[in-house]
């Protein structure tokens, strides 16, 4: 029975997908998959196949992706070109192993030529990397983590400000949860080939949307409504 590995099955995005996973298919099925041995021991523990990977390691990634059906690709948080050696890696490591699909995380519009984001470069390489090594791909383009905003949120009580670029720009904001979940049920599905994916939040809302709710929600009157501005 060919495997479906979750990578970074111990980070915050990984082990939601893993765990969903878990309710989706067989056990056996799975392979909880991390950079360190630490990482994979709960899985380890229940039972669950479990595999060590180094994104800077082709050869370990090759190994561990061994009798893979698919594998969940989780981007790395850190951005140019270590990020994209790193995503090269895993996609040459799939290949070598006979991998049929790569789940790839990326992000809401990544090849939008229009936006400027520096975050998107990296996500638009690699969706270019995988489609040109001829391997079956399903990109989820995860809009913007409402968690992150949230966190922005609080941190700009202070200042009273969020301050941001936006304008009026709408975001579909969207939680970690949610997107992973999505990536679960992609590696459970098999029809997604190839396929590219909008994982969205339900309503699009600018940035001065965002603190308007954030005030009604926290009632937090401390340093008074918080609101949005250039940086």
């Amino acid at each position: 029975m060919r495997k479906l590995v979750v990578c970074g099955a111990d980070g915050n995005f990984g082990a939601i997908a893993a765990d969903t996973l878990l309710s989706l298919v067989p056990a056996e099925r799975v392979r909880g998959a991390a950079p360190t041995v630490e990482g994979t021991s709960r899985y380890r523990d229940a039972g669950v196949d479990t595999a060590v990977t180094n994104f800077n390691d082709t050869a370990g990634l090759t190994a561990a992706f061994e009798g893979a059906e698919k594998v969940l690709v989780i981007s790395m948080p850190f951005v140019g070109p270590k990020r994209r050696e790193a995503h090269r890696n895993a996609v040459d490591a799939c290949i070598a192993a006979g991998v049929s699909e790569i789940v790839y995380v990326s992000l809401v519009n990544a090849t939008d030529p229009t936006n400027p984001s520096i975050e998107k470069i990296d996500h638009a390489w690699t969706e270019a990397y995988i489609q040109a090594s001829g391997i079956d791909y399903v990109f989820l383009r995860n809009s913007q983590y409402a968690e992150a905003m949230i966190t922005a949120y609080f941190a700009s009580l202070p200042q009273g400000k969020m301050a941001n670029n936006a304008g009026d720009g709408r975001m579909s904001f969207i939680s970690r949860r949610d997107c992973a979940t999505a990536a679960a049920y992609a590696l459970a599905n098999r029809f997604l080939h190839p396929e590219v994916l909008n994982i969205n939040g339900a309503e699009s809302l600018t940035m001065a949307d965002f603190a308007a709710i954030g005030n009604e929600v926290t009632g937090n009157r401390r340093h008074g409504d918080l609101r949005t501005g250039d940086p």
